[in-house]
């Protein structure tokens, strides 16, 4: 008996088609569809050249800081 694999790219395309994207722009769905907890989807999306220039305009309105990094830093987490 063989089995019949369903490529990730086609039901990509359906939850794409379903969710109203543009299936071109994007670069990854997951689905989160954990017993007792809140289904949630997370897509990963791809930037336009205009929508690149757009951030950079928004980034553009901060002065960033460099952090000093603390002894905490250096810590390994637990």
């Amino acid at each position: 008996m063989s089995i019949k694999r369903v490529m990730g790219r086609d039901i990509g395309m359906q939850l794409c088609k379903i969710l109203g994207l543009d299936p071109g722009l994007v670069a990854d769905i997951k689905l989160n569809l954990e017993p007792f907890s809140v289904a949630t989807v997370e897509v990963t999306r791809v930037l336009t050249h205009d929508e690149a220039d757009a951030l950079v305009q928004v980034v553009e309105q901060y002065d960033f800081i460099k952090r000093v990094p603390s002894d905490a830093d250096s810590q390994p987490d637990n």
